[in-house]
């Protein structure tokens, strides 16, 4: 069999080299989720456990058969694995290829990929009513999860993640979830952010380390190192079936592949917000009481009030959320900061800024009061 050269960048070949049972990745646009995760998975999946049964889930059906199944099969067939002859889409292979028959065979084909050792891969969403009933998943891949409601998916598809019953208890992606999104917006995708939660990094180190002790074994050729290196591979295959894996990767990381002027275009045409979160990658979160939040500005104000008696705090625009200090001498009003302050991302900087304001007109408030 020819080998056959894939290109996967930095994040994506360390998680493919991690292994992790479960995956969360919040992956910016440009990233390649298709190509360096889904894909890879969908493969991986289906090759060490033959016969089984996955799925794919994702909010709608649309979504998954226009976006995120073209979008990996593509990929497949760069790599060298054709639909209509190692995989079958929305329908069982002819019995004339002699494709093996998964373990629990679908009584509708409609929706799922037949691969040719006999593992199937369901395509459920949740704009189908109980899409995952009766089902038995030895693995779940969800796409664009951003869109999917948390409620649903807890309710009817992970409770289907149960395995065939005697097999692939040696394989550490069994009954792993992986899930992939854009990086989520509103409370409505916080469940994703949260995930980062149920991480241990301690597993992630212990495989790190392991894999980095096997590379070291391999250079060795004595028999204590090959007794070493099987000792390592069957903790190291331990490891990766209780890991769970939560990574942020921008755009940046495909950089290779994109191109600089890819990114200055981006920065160019997009509006700073769209910019930090698609091609950026980062967490924008919407204040509200921000008066009570910023207690820096508040404790700031506090302190140039008892030097300042005229000093005032208000409202910035009635479009914007947002914090005022100033100083009302005679009949004019003067403004001393003031920022609208709208997003967590931004509150730093404001306060750096604010300080540097503070220090320049301290003097100057002491003198005229």
């Amino acid at each position: 069999m020819k080998t056959k050269k894939v290109y996967f960048n930095d994040a994506q070949r360390y998680l493919l080299y991690l292994g992790a049972n479960s995956e969360t990745i919040i992956a910016a646009r440009r990233f390649g989720k298709s190509d360096g995760i889904i894909a890879p998975r969908m493969l991986r999946n289906a090759q060490h456990m033959p016969r089984s049964a996955g799925a794919f889930y994702a909010a709608t059906f649309q979504q998954a058969l226009s976006r995120t199944i073209p979008a990996a099969v593509a990929a497949l067939e760069r790599w060298g694995y054709y639909s209509e002859k190692h995989f079958f889409i929305g329908r069982k292979a002819p019995d004339k290829l002699g494709f093996r028959k998964p373990y629990i065979e679908p009584r509708v084909w409609d929706h799922c990929i037949h691969w040719y050792n006999g593992s199937v891969v369901n395509i459920l969403s949740q704009d189908v009513k109980f899409s995952a009933n009766s089902l038995t998943l030895d693995y779940l891949i969800i796409d664009e999860a951003r869109s999917v409601k948390k409620e649903k998916l807890f309710a009817e598809a992970i409770p289907a993640i149960s395995g065939v019953i005697g097999h692939f208890d040696n394989v550490p992606w069994h009954k792993g979830i992986t899930i992939v999104s854009d990086m989520p917006q509103g409370k409505d995708g916080e469940w994703l952010l949260n995930r980062k939660a149920s991480m241990e990094q301690d597993v992630i180190d212990a495989i790190e380390g392991t894999l980095s002790y096997i590379e070291e074994l391999k250079e060795r050729k004595t028999i204590f190192a090959r007794n070493q290196l099987y000792s390592q591979r069957k903790f190291l295959k331990e490891m990766r079936r209780i890991a769970h894996v939560y990574k942020e990767f921008d755009a940046i990381e495909n950089l290779e592949l994109l191109g600089e002027g890819y990114i200055a275009l981006q920065k160019r045409e997009l509006t700073p917000l769209l910019f930090l979160t698609c091609i950026l990658n980062k967490r924008i979160t919407k204040l509200k009481q921000i008066i009570f939040r910023f207690r820096k500005l508040l404790l700031a104000f506090v302190f140039l009030k008892s030097i300042w008696p005229n000093a005032y705090a208000g409202g910035f625009h009635r479009g914007y959320q947002g914090f005022i200090i100033g100083a009302v001498k005679f009949w004019k009003q003067r403004l001393l900061a003031g920022k609208p302050i709208i997003y967590i991302l931004m509150l730093q900087l404001m306060l750096h800024w604010f300080t540097d304001v503070l220090i320049v007109h301290i003097e100057s408030a002491r003198c005229e009061c």
